[in-house]
This record gives structure tokens, C-alpha cells and sequence, in this order.
């Protein structure tokens, strides 16, 4: 198969299936997953709608920016899981932790789950709440509202107004984006109002992103550097972040 052909297969499923992974279009194709990779960067230039993420691409919705939940489980995986080990380092027996929908937080409740924790756990996540449904040591408190279905989550009137009774001591937040002159943003207005919340109502607010999340801006403004008290990152940050943040006098945990 050509080049050219082969970027057309990987078109036709994208619209078909709306995700691919770079691991499994490499075996298919029976191409290094390097080839796989210029050709996503090759149609990603088509402007067709198509974006590029570590491990894979996905078909854009109209609107709507944000990596299905799907593709986003599987990537930078081992990443997430040492940001979660950094964040069980902070929670302790009988803590009540809010956590959003975000894959990371995810990786959040495993750890407190095979960890044993005996801690109260405020979400909105249905994947998360499926991961805790049968450990006997969390109290587990979902978040009820409308379903949002590409993040598996529980938005709206009732997801807000469900949060606005309840406080904890630590929130585990994520986001689409962080930019050091727009603060923390989100590709939803949903998810942002949901995440602004969880920090507002907690003691001890912490902010868990991944580098690929680093100079980049939602549509939806979460708030600013003053909304969290500590970064919880995956690597080292660049200089100038690890600048400002020290400027804004913000705990940075794991870098």
C-alpha cells in the first residue's frame, strides 16, 4: 500500500471511528509506527478537522476541541500514574477528596483503591465511580446530573447545584489547558463550571496536568493561579513556568 493510500484508510476510519492509536495503526498497516506518525502529521495539515495527540489523533466534533475520553485514557498512561502516586502521597485515612472527571483522576482512584484507603470520595465521573463502586473502604458520593458521554461525566444545573452542598478537604482537579497569562482553562463550559466548584470547596486545592497540557488556552476559563495552591506535574517544568509559579507562591509537586 502507498503512502497516499494508506493515509486515506486512516481518514476513512477516523471518520468512522473518530479516534485511532499510532501503536495499532502501526500493526495494521505493518509500518513503523514513525511512518504512521508523519502521516498523521500530513493529514492533520488537510484541516480536516483531525488533531494530533501523543499516541494517536482524533476526529474534532464541531466546537469542540477536546480528546475523546477513549483516546485519552490510553495515552502518556504511565505519566498520569505517577502523578496519582503523588497525589496518594497527600491523602490520608479519612480525608474527603473531590475528583473530577479527568483521566488522571482516574488514575487517582485506582491508587486509592488498591491502596485500601478509608476516605470519603466526592465525583461527578461515572468511570470513577464504577472504579469505587465495590471498595468497601470509600464512601463513595456521586455527583448527579445530565451524562455527558464523551467524558463519561455528570454536567449541568443539577451537577452544579448536587456540588454546591458539599465540601472537602482536597480537591484533585485536572484541565484541557494551562497558559501562564489565561490561567487554567477548559475546552467546556460544563466542565469548567464543575472543576471551578471542586476547587472553591475544598481546603486544599490541587491542579494535576501532564507537560502536553503546558502554553495551551481553552475557550472556558477555569480561573487563575490563585484558585490552587500546588501543581502536581509529570516532569520538570520549563524554566519560565517554574518561575512563575514560584512568583505566585504555588507548591509544585513531582517536578
Amino acid at each position: 500500500m502507498i503512502a497516499r493510500e494508506r493515509r486515506d484508510a486512516i481518514i476513512r476510519t477516523l471518520k468512522e471511528h473518530r479516534t485511532v492509536e499510532v501503536k495499532s495503526l502501526s500493526e495494521s498497516f505493518g509500518v513503523t509506527e514513525e511512518t504512521i506518525r508523519r502521516d498523521l502529521e500530513k493529514i492533520e495539515a488537510m484541516d480536516l478537522g483531525i488533531y494530533r495527540v501523543h499516541g494517536g489523533a482524533y476526529l474534532q466534533k464541531e466546537f469542540d476541541k477536546e480528546v475523546p475520553i477513549g483516546l485519552r485514557e490510553n495515552i502518556i498512561l504511565p505519566e498520569k500514574r505517577r502523578i496519582a502516586a503523588h497525589c496518594l502521597e497527600l491523602i490520608h485515612r479519612g480525608d474527603s477528596v473531590m475528583l473530577d472527571c479527568s483521566t488522571t483522576a482516574r488514575c487517582v482512584a485506582s491508587s486509592i483503591r488498591e491502596a485500601g484507603l478509608e476516605v470519603t470520595v466526592i465525583t461527578n465521573s461515572l468511570s470513577i465511580s464504577s472504579t469505587l463502586a465495590d471498595c468497601d473502604s470509600v464512601k463513595l458520593v456521586c455527583v448527579g446530573g445530565t451524562l455527558r458521554r464523551s467524558t463519561h461525566s455528570f454536567v449541568g444545573y443539577l451537577a452544579t447545584r448536587s456540588l454546591e452542598q458539599f465540601h472537602a478537604d482536597k480537591a484533585f482537579v485536572s484541565c484541557s489547558s494551562l497558559h501562564l497569562d489565561f490561567g487554567i482553562t477548559d475546552y467546556n463550559e460544563s466542565e469548567a463550571e464543575i472543576r471551578r466548584l471542586m476547587l472553591r470547596n475544598a481546603d486544599k486545592r490541587y491542579l494535576v496536568a501532564d507537560h502536553t497540557k503546558l502554553g495551551k488556552c481553552g475557550v472556558n476559563q477555569i480561573g487563575g493561579f490563585e484558585l490552587i495552591d500546588a501543581l502536581i506535574a509529570d516532569c520538570p517544568l520549563p524554566e519560565d513556568w517554574s518561575r512563575f509559579l514560584q512568583a505566585q507562591g504555588l507548591e509544585l509537586i513531582g517536578c
